[in-house]
């Protein structure tokens, strides 16, 4: 008997009709052999609104074979839901669903199918809802598109945070005494290491053979004497201004696809070699990997740079200089870097519970990273001539309070006998004390006011810096301080004499005497 007559004899046709009409849901019920006996009006309207080929609506037509006829890119999910519907026919499953895509022309949608028996006891009929689902599914997409947004902005934390630490850690051996070769090995071994390419190697001008390479490849095959003679010709011929030169292995006769970069290394202002970063296959370099060749090749010529100054200068002013540059790093450098790693260190738990935050500090990570680079940069290019050099020190002691008054917003007392000529070596040292005072008494001391003077004294000079700031022990000085420790390094360098005064709550006064006698003219 046919729903309709099963209808009839409960005298409720119409009625059941008329629910069945107002449901949202496409309906159709199926007997159990799988023909159409009913459908509902939101069915119906599916049908003409997306040109339904069948003028009946598919009444009196069987359902599951038209789905196993199924052909195109829907097919695999129509003989899914064939089998769904069988199993639910035959009482083998209560009920069967599948998720499904149904596009127009014009947009994309999704729909959802739900299969029901219409005898409980299984063995007849059922009925087959289709349910449109699309706003739900796009928001589904969306949040696993933001998900791997996520997830690939960790990773980029991850490798920012990985290069600032390396450089810094770079930053650590170009100040340190070992030999030149060993540096040169580090330096090579660090690019290798972060940018991930097959082979990093440091070639002397005009060389046949490497000076460093580090390779995951088979050997170092690919630096053969007539691969380095091409990279010769191919800087000499388009490498005049370039920092670096982005290449196809191809174009220095390689005989398989992949990406060179060259990077020529000057030092001194004199060509020394280049950098040599290979990749084994074509790839698009970021921005970020380009200046990372960029700032290793700086790295190597600042390497170069500093072991010639070991052979050249015997000057304790450069020494200093080297101290001063030391100093910078630990208070601007390093600061940022373990900033920056505490924040990617907890990114991960944030990410989970506090999405906004982890947004908020993954932010900040970048600043942070950028602000260290942009320091690490300064830093190695900062080997020119010092102007403390040029100048009388009552003239530089003027510009240095004006430059930390304006930057701190503190008035500074200027107490300068700016008629002291001093010797260079004595210039120096007394000016970079007066720096590393200033800057500290900022950044530690809470000041409302600070003082500068330099007068004659004892057949010498008095440098003098006091601050009104909230004073410290001298005899306890907080582990990673190194101000005081490098101003007496500076003080001892010209024979000097340096007087701390501070009492917590009452400020600090530094006074650092020097007499000719006593001191380094040299």
């Amino acid at each position: 008997m046919t729903l309709q007559n099963h209808l009839a004899v409960a005298g409720s046709a119409p009625f059941l009709q008329t629910v069945l009409d107002a449901l949202t849901a496409s309906i159709v019920i199926l007997d159990k052999d799988g023909v159409i006996i009913a459908t509902n009006a939101s069915w119906r309207r599916f049908g003409d609104e997306n040109g339904l080929a069948w003028t009946d609506y598919g009444m009196g037509r069987n359902y599951l074979a038209t789905m196993d006829l199924a052909e195109g890119d829907q097919s695999l999910d129509a003989r899914v839901a064939a089998v769904g519907i069988r199993q639910v026919m035959a009482g083998q499953r209560e009920s069967f669903s599948l998720e499904y895509p149904c596009d127009s022309p014009d947009e994309e949608r999704w729909y959802i199918m739900w299969v029901t028996p219409l005898e409980p006891a299984g063995g007849g009929g059922v009925v087959i809802a289709h349910e449109e689902i699309t706003a739900r599914k796009l928001s589904e997409f969306a949040a696993e598109a933001a998900r791997r947004a996520e997830t690939q902005q960790r990773r980029i934390a991850e490798r920012r945070r990985a290069i600032a630490a390396g450089l810094g850690d770079a930053l650590g051996i170009l100040n340190s005494d070992r030999p030149l070769q060993d540096v040169l090995g580090y330096i090579v071994e660090l690019a290798h290491r972060l940018l991930g390419a097959r082979t990093v190697a440091l070639l002397e001008a005009g060389g046949s053979e490497p000076l460093c390479v580090r390779t995951s490849g088979a050997g170092d095959a690919s630096l053969s004497s007539a691969l380095c003679g091409r990279i010769w010709e191919r800087l000499a011929r388009d490498g005049a201004g370039q920092e670096i030169l982005l290449l196809d292995s191809a174009m220095l006769g390689g005989t398989q696809a992949g990406t060179v970069l060259v990077a020529p290394i000057r030092v001194q202002g004199e060509a020394y070699g280049v950098l040599f970063v290979d990749y084994a296959r074509p790839r698009t370099m970021l921005q970020e990997e380009v200046e990372l060749v960029r700032d290793v090749a700086i790295q190597i010529s600042l390497a170069v740079g500093n072991a010639y100054l070991r052979e050249r200068v015997e000057s304790q002013a450069i020494a200093a200089e080297r101290s001063r540059m030391l100093r910078e790093l630990h208070d601007s450098v390093s600061q940022a870097l373990f900033s920056a790693n505490l924040i990617a260190d907890a990114l991960p738990r944030l990410w989970e519970h506090h999405p906004e935050q982890a947004r908020q500090g993954l932010q900040e990570l970048t600043r942070l990273t950028r602000t260290a680079h942009a320091d690490i940069r300064s830093l190695l290019l900062d080997l020119g001539p010092s102007a403390v050099t040029q100048e009388p020190l009552g003239v530089l002691l003027h510009r240095l309070a004006d430059s930390v008054s304006s930057r701190s917003g503190l008035p500074i007392q200027e107490r300068v006998d700016a008629t002291l000529d001093l010797p260079v070596a004595a210039k120096i040292a007394l000016y970079r004390i007066a720096e590393e005072a200033l800057n500290n008494a900022i950044k530690h001391a809470r000041p409302t006011e600070l003082q500068i003077a330099l007068e004659p004294a004892d057949g010498g000079v008095q440098l003098a810096v006091i601050d009104d700031g909230i004073g410290f022990a001298p005899d306890v000085i907080p582990v990673g301080r190194l101000g005081l420790g490098i101003m007496r390094e500076r003080a001892e360098s010209i024979g000097a004499d340096l007087d701390v005064v501070s009492e917590l709550g009452r400020g600090t006064r530094i006074a650092v005497a020097w007499v000719p006698e006593k001191g380094s003219m040299t």
